[in-house]
């Protein structure tokens, strides 16, 4: 994780400084920000590193920016920052909606197992299963009111 991190932050720095922009598709960022989607951060936590790096650049470049009036050139790089910002966020959302799909499958899968075992679903295909939650809902109750009867 730390070689990760590492590697990803000099990637990082290295695009802003080269002034080449940010695009959705970030394989720089997106080992990064999957491993902390995974882990049990908030959002803010997991993307503060972003925000951190405005800060670390105005204390490294402070002299330099205040004898050179680099102003502008500060703020357009903050700018470029804010830019990487979104779209951390929109790597994290899409790893986070990975997940809780993964999440919601294996439990699907459970709970049918579950129902089979239990005698209180007949055997479907798995495509159909995995497909057709409408389906699986039908047959559950089918089964329930023919063991009712």
């Amino acid at each position: 994780m730390g070689h990760t991190f590492t590697q990803g932050i000099d990637n990082i720095i290295e695009t802003l400084i080269a002034g080449e922009g940010f695009t959705e598709d970030l394989p720089l960022l997106d080992d990064i920000i999957r491993v902390r989607a995974i882990q049990d951060f908030t959002p803010a936590q997991a993307l503060n590193f972003v925000f951190f790096l405005k800060r670390v650049i105005r204390e490294e470049l402070e002299k330099e920016i205040k004898q050179n009036k680099l102003y502008d050139e500060l703020l357009e790089f903050e700018s470029e920052i804010d830019e990487l910002a979104l779209y951390t966020f929109n790597i994290y959302v899409k790893c986070r909606e990975q997940l809780y799909q993964l999440k919601t499958d294996e439990l699907k899968r459970m709970t049918f197992s579950l129902l089979k075992k239990a005698n209180l679903m007949s055997e479907i295909p798995a495509e159909e299963f995995e497909h057709s939650d409408r389906d699986l809902i039908k047959t559950a109750e089918d089964d329930l009111s023919g063991s009712n009867e």
